[in-house]
């Protein structure tokens, strides 16, 4: 089927079946609401077909994602129901995740597309799946990422970070904060994409996911990498009071220290280290908000590489 260029002809037909829907709605009577039933189950048929289609193949997938299929596709979601707004975002999902396509994706206008769906708060099931095919395409990319925070995608991440969409059962306890990984990559970009962090307050942000188990090492790398680009505007900050506190309470006490804490605690050390090594004035105020204590009092543990981190950061002190 996708041989045949079945998903270029889906995205050929669509336009003109959604425009007859937007007519008959126009002028509703017994013979048109038959009407408007069989060209609504056609435009249904169609889009089931495409997002079938967007399961298949490296091959299948790179049909669908051609950059004229899917801009076509994309382009036309904005008019239909809600309910088939979420399978075109299935199937772009599924298609995101597809490294060898979404260049293509890209060209399509994508990333617009994805980051819209950050907005969509009437429809969190829109908003989770745009979120994770804007973290697909942009995860590993420098120049996708700062296309995103282009896009606006920032003010709606740092939201979003703080308040992860909800899901089933146990699945939001195993799910990574993708919004908050999204947010800490988005710091390694460039300076402009930082510069729109910093007025949507997302040190401030950074600071409040501290409290998140999944995401305090990937906050802390984004703390010391932004130190080190803007040290200036981010030495402030981590000189507050609140910002020490929760530095310092990253570190159990000895008697509180759990199996997954101490397997988490060189993945906390090590950017702790590094914001203490770039800027002496956060280390001296670490040190006296409690660090020190909290080291010394770790220093019993038995595991070799974690007491050799401990030491380093100590000596560093």
């Amino acid at each position: 089927m996708a041989h045949h260029d079945l998903p270029q002809k889906i995205a050929d037909m669509l336009p003109s079946v959604l425009q007859r829907i937007a007519s008959i709605g126009k002028m509703p009577s017994e013979d048109t609401n038959e009407e408007l039933h069989i060209v609504l189950r056609l435009s249904e048929a169609a889009i089931n077909l495409f997002v079938a289609l967007s399961h298949g193949d490296k091959v299948v997938k790179s049909r669908c994602a051609r950059s004229g299929t899917i801009a076509t596709i994309l382009a036309e979601t904005m008019k239909m129901p809600t309910d088939m707004q979420d399978k075109i975002l299935t199937a772009f999902c599924s298609l995101s995740k597809e490294e060898t396509i979404i260049g293509e994706l890209v060209e399509a206008n994508g990333i617009a597309y994805a980051a819209a769906q950050l907005a969509r708060e009437d429809a969190p099931v829109l908003q989770r799946k745009g979120l994770d095919a804007l973290a697909h395409m942009c995860r590993l990319n420098r120049t996708r990422q700062d296309k995103a925070a282009v896009a606006g995608a920032v003010p709606w991440l740092c939201r979003l970070a703080l308040r992860p969409p909800l899901l089933d059962g146990d699945e939001m306890a195993l799910r990574e904060n993708a919004a908050a990984a999204l947010l800490c990559a988005l710091v390694h970009s460039s300076q402009s994409t930082r510069e729109k962090l910093w007025k949507c307050d997302t040190v401030d942000i950074f600071l409040q996911l501290l409290k998140d188990e999944t995401c305090q090492a990937s906050v802390l790398e984004a703390l010391a990498f932004w130190l080190d680009c803007d040290q200036a505007q981010i030495e402030p900050k981590l000189l507050e009071d609140t910002a020490l506190t929760r530095i310092v309470l990253l570190l159990p006490q000895l008697e509180d220290l759990v199996i997954h804490e101490l397997n988490n605690l060189p993945n906390i050390l090590s950017p702790i280290m590094k914001i203490v090594t770039k800027s002496k004035a956060i280390g001296f105020a670490l040190g006296n908000a409690g660090l020190t204590m909290r080291i010394t009092g770790l220093m019993t543990v038995s595991n070799a590489s974690i007491l050799l981190a401990l030491m380093d950061l100590l000596r560093i002190l």
